[in-house]
């Protein structure tokens, strides 16, 4: 072997992270590049009307003409890319993408928390750079849930760090671009009351944080504050269907029955989530950042299968959030793979038009598989160690 060629090797064995992540990246984004130019009806029938009413009234001035649902700060966001020379399919998706990128660090940067393995950042990266329905989800339908996400993700990442006024801050921003960030915060009331880390005035800064982000939408905004809280409003009452092709549990009951089982549904879902949360509490005196990280994927997933109203995106940060538990729980390797190839029919159903027969049975087998899984933490828990450890040695 020739000196250079020594020299290449060894300056690869010393860079093999930044190349792997390289590599990833650029094919995630090469792949991106490929959706750029598909419209999706989500597009047409919403997003690019919005965009226009904000760019013909104004740019930031336009904020008082938009007649949308989107939260204050994504609006500003919107705004903001009237300015730009590119056509606002390209624009809205390159935000999105760019939190793709965001979202994917952050997986890493938890993963690396949780195992205390710095080597698994480059894969955990990947994984969700790479992830389908992150790439569908962004470049393909110009959709923004990794905005939300990333800002999850990092909530839990501070959680772990006892940084907690950061914490809070980041669920409070994931907030202001979506309701569905809230699903993460019944386990920072579940944290607080185990291992008494943090004073509970840590909550005030996750209204704070969402404040902070929706207060320029606000002013610019007609509605104002009103309008920031109609919009909340309006998004917990945006369906009257049970579910809208997210598989749960309400795919065996009928749609002529939403009255009833709206209100039943939301009830039963916190009496689960209860019912769970104080099983932890009476087990165990402190939770481990394994086991916080794995209360953190029960929790949204409680919600997403349970709570009526699911849209089939937004189970997003758990599919994303099961990829970095998955690195700490090797054994169920298994379980992202499934949850996404389930959730990968919902999307193409939406996105192409699909008529997919299977809905049902594939609610069954995410809710069997939800079983299986609350079983398998709450022993990890209950047994009073972290039975995770042994998997990463």
């Amino acid at each position: 072997m020739t000196k250079v060629e020594n020299k290449i090797l060894d300056f690869i064995e010393k860079k093999k992270e930044i190349i792997a992540i390289a590599f990833f990246a650029l094919i995630g984004l090469l792949i991106r590049y490929y959706f750029r130019d598909y419209r999706t009806s989500d597009y047409n029938g919403f997003l690019e009307i919005w965009f226009n009413e904000i760019k013909e009234g104004g740019g930031f001035k336009g904020i008082a003409h938009y007649t949308g649902n989107y939260n204050y700060a994504y609006v500003t966001i919107l705004a903001f890319l009237t300015y730009l020379p590119v056509s606002s399919l390209y624009s809205i998706k390159f935000v999105s993408v760019i939190f793709d990128v965001l979202c994917a660090v952050s997986i890493g940067l938890l993963v690396k928390e949780v195992t205390g393995r710095k080597q698994y950042f480059p894969l955990a990266f990947g994984i969700t750079f790479l992830w389908p329905t992150v790439m569908f989800n962004s470049a393909y339908w110009a959709q923004c849930d990794a905005i939300y996400t990333t800002f999850i993700v990092l909530s839990i990442l501070f959680l772990l760090k006892e940084k907690y006024p950061l914490s809070f801050i980041f669920i409070g921003i994931g907030v202001a671009f979506k309701l569905q960030a809230v699903f993460i915060l019944p386990l920072f009331v579940l944290v607080y009351f185990v291992n008494r880390k943090f004073s509970i005035l840590n909550f005030l800064y996750a209204p704070l944080g969402t404040l902070v982000f929706s207060l320029p939408g606000m002013i610019l905004s007609k509605g104002g504050l009103s309008g920031f809280i109609n919009t909340y409003v309006g998004q917990m009452n945006d369906s009257d269907m049970l579910t809208k092709n997210f598989p749960n549990i309400y795919y065996w009951i009928s749609a002529n029955h939403y009255e009833l089982f709206n209100r039943v549904g939301i009830l039963f879902t916190v009496v689960v989530l209860f019912s769970v949360y104080f099983i932890v509490y009476g087990k165990t005196k402190k939770l481990s950042n394994s086991q916080i990280l794995s209360m953190a994927l029960w929790t949204i997933l409680c919600l997403v299968y349970f709570l009526p109203n699911m849209h089939e995106r937004y189970g997003y940060a758990a599919e994303v959030l099961c990829i970095a538990w998955a690195f700490k729980n090797k054994r169920w390797a298994w379980y992202p793979i499934l949850m996404e190839t389930i959730i990968l029919f919902c999307y193409f159903s939406v996105m192409f038009g699909y008529n997919l027969y299977l809905f049902q049975n594939m609610g069954a087998v995410n809710i069997a598989a939800f079983v299986f899984f609350s079983i398998y933490i709450l022993r990890d828990i209950c047994s009073g160690s972290d039975g995770s450890k042994e998997q990463t040695k």
